[in-house]
């Protein structure tokens, strides 16, 4: 029986850039571990600036700004569909609550 070899793309999300840093260190060493060749790519931080009045009245000009930065990676995977199905396991258990991930599979 061959084993076929898939790609996989793995997109990662959060808040905190230190934490995603480690989160894509991490899967680069178990896919490295599971000789599965790795490739990572930065993508764009998204900013989305918005307003807040702080008042509901009459003070139009005292306000509020925040800012939500959005940091993302994107890590490119292939080997065989059983190291893919270990490295997402490996995603699954140790992954941080607060960054989210996406994988999509191409032939």
């Amino acid at each position: 029986m061959t084993e076929k070899n898939i790609k996989a793309i793995i997109k990662i999300k959060g808040f905190n850039n230190f934490i995603l840093e480690k989160i894509a260190h991490f899967v680069l060493k178990e896919a490295q571990n599971l000789k599965i060749t790795p490739a990572i790519l930065h993508l764009p931080t998204k900013n989305k600036k918005f307003t807040l009045l702080k008042s509901p009245h009459v003070h139009k000009k005292a306000r509020e700004q925040f800012e939500l930065v959005t940091f993302q990676k994107k890590i490119v995977v292939k080997g065989s569909i059983l190291e893919l199905k270990r490295l997402i396991h490996f995603l699954e258990n140790d992954i941080n609550l607060d960054t989210t991930f996406q994988i999509s599979f191409v032939k």
